[in-house]
C-alpha cells in the first residue's frame, strides 16, 4: 500500500492557490519500490500526488482509492479508481 506519493524532482514548484511550495531536495526512491504496490490511497486532490510522475507509478492492476475530487482526473489518465465516501 502507498499513500499520497510526492515524487516530483528538486526545484518543482507546486501552486496551492494561497501559497506556492518548492521542493528543496530530490526524492529518494528506487523504481523497484513500486513493483508490488497493489493499493494506492490518495487522500486529497493536490497536484504533487497526481502529477505525471506519480500517475506513472500507479500501475494497473493496482487499485486506487480516492475521494470525489480527483476521480474524473484519474479516469482521464486511464486509472481505475474507487471513490471513498466518508460518513463523518
Amino acid at each position: 500500500m502507498a499513500v499520497d506519493p510526492v515524487l516530483c524532482g528538486k526545484g518543482t514548484v507546486q501552486d496551492y492557490f494561497w501559497f506556492k511550495s518548492q521542493r528543496i531536495e530530490q526524492p529518494v526512491y528506487d523504481e523497484k519500490d513500486f513493483e508490488h504496490i497493489d493499493l494506492w490511497l490518495i487522500t486529497h486532490n493536490h497536484e504533487d500526488h497526481l502529477d505525471n510522475i506519480g500517475l506513472s507509478k500507479m500501475l494497473n492492476p493496482a487499485e486506487i482509492v480516492y475521494n470525489n475530487n480527483g476521480y474524473k482526473m484519474l479516469q482521464r489518465n486511464g486509472k481505475t479508481a474507487y471513490i471513498f465516501r466518508s460518513s463523518i
